[in-house]
């Protein structure tokens, strides 16, 4: 049953940014557009909390924000492939998922990891992953509503919310999902794009979370994030308070443009070949 669960994720995963009016077939689509009328310098690839969190005109004229809902690192390995084959391509690209999405995974990309980590993660979880497709297999239509999911269009006034309590979220460490964005990041550094992980701030008892319950989780996140990132890693935890947080990891739109802007201001004090030369 695990093997179909997989086979069943994997062809969804391919074929879900082609299905017309997709709402990721669209940013695709805008993404093509954007990069014909720009000489593309970065772009920031990232879940909701990236999708909604920064204004990237605010940061670079010539940036894309790429974020989507629900991105989680099973779906890097097949972005970072079409990113390296766009005709022109970024020099940078920023990367930010949650600490929920990092504890998540809808196992997209099986053989692209060890093979014992797939089977160990996969195969212990299986029976109670948000993410398994056992109710399709057994006949229930519980995943069908999940993965027709679409990602709203604009932000809402309140922001964008995420329903689940602090209290209920659960931090599972998925090395597997470790392995796959080393292995995102490894794929478009060898193409020579420069490849950076965004820390992004969250809501006081959602840090208190991870400083509790979810105390293994966060010390294995910092040090694989620092393994695989180093120095490349741009900090923005202490950027806002609790009034610019519209739940525990999205920002207000308020909070979005006090974002933009640190962001702004730290890539630039912190890589000085950010801005390229325009007279080339």
């Amino acid at each position: 049953m695990a093997v179909l669960n997989l086979c069943v994720l994997l062809v969804y995963a391919r074929f879900e940014g082609r299905t017309p009016g997709h709402e990721w077939t669209l940013k695709w689509r805008s993404f093509l557009a954007f990069n014909q009328s720009h000489r593309l310098n970065s772009v920031l690839v990232g879940d909701s909390s990236a999708e909604w969190g920064f204004d990237i005109a605010q940061v670079d004229r010539d940036g894309f924000n790429l974020g989507r809902a629900g991105l989680e690192p099973s779906r890097l390995p097949s972005l970072s492939g079409q990113i390296i084959a766009l005709a022109q391509r970024p020099r940078y690209v920023f990367c930010s998922i949650s600490s929920i999405g990092m504890a998540d995974n809808a196992w997209t990309k099986p053989w692209e990891l060890p093979f014992g980590l797939t089977i160990s993660d996969a195969l212990r979880l299986f029976y109670d992953d948000q993410n398994s497709l056992r109710p399709v297999i057994w006949g229930g239509s519980g995943a069908v509503t999940r993965l027709a999911r679409r990602a709203v269009d604009t932000i809402p006034a309140a922001g964008f919310a995420v329903d689940t309590p602090v209290a209920d979220i659960k931090f599972r460490i998925y090395r597997s999902n470790f392995a796959l964005v080393q292995k995102f990041s490894g794929q478009l550094r060898r193409a020579g794009i420069h490849v950076v992980w965004i820390k992004m701030p969250y809501r006081q008892d959602f840090v208190e979370a991870l400083a509790g319950p979810g105390a293994s989780y966060a010390d294995y996140e910092k040090n694989q994030l620092r393994g695989i990132f180093g120095s490349d890693i741009v900090d923005l935890r202490d950027v806002l308070d609790d009034t610019n947080m519209a739940d525990c990891v999205h920002v207000t739109p308020r909070g979005r443009a006090i974002l933009s802007e640190a962001l702004n201001q730290r890539i630039r004090s912190q890589f000085k070949d950010f801005d390229p030369p325009r007279h080339l």
